[in-house]
């Protein structure tokens, strides 16, 4: 995305990184999940218990916790929202101005 002259004053930087983390932290415990699944009924249960520790720790990376993934993206969201809105509103006090 262009900005004008290099700046903005967004304070936020770009999230796409931060999903697509997200993204790919549950994929690969699903893909991980999915391939084990068949060999979970011959495997020691040392192992079993391993994997899924595993799995539940990436899980929890992205939903548990005050710095888990989503809630630096609620932050993030949070921050963006409200930037948005005082741009709103200096807008709006531009156009008043210069409607009189």
């Amino acid at each position: 995305m262009r900005r004008y002259r290099g700046y903005s004053s967004c304070p936020v930087g770009q999230t796409c990184p931060d999903i697509n983390s997200v993204i790919s932290l549950l994929s690969k415990a699903a893909d991980r999940l999915e391939s084990d699944l068949e060999e979970f009924d011959v495997m020691d249960p040392v192992d079993v218990r391993a994997i899924l520790a595993d799995v539940v720790g990436d899980i929890r990376t992205v939903c548990d916790g005050k710095n888990c993934y989503m809630n630096m993206l609620r932050d993030s969201n949070s921050k963006l929202r409200e930037w948005g809105e005082r741009m709103e509103e200096e807008r709006n006090e531009m156009e008043k101005e210069l409607s009189t």
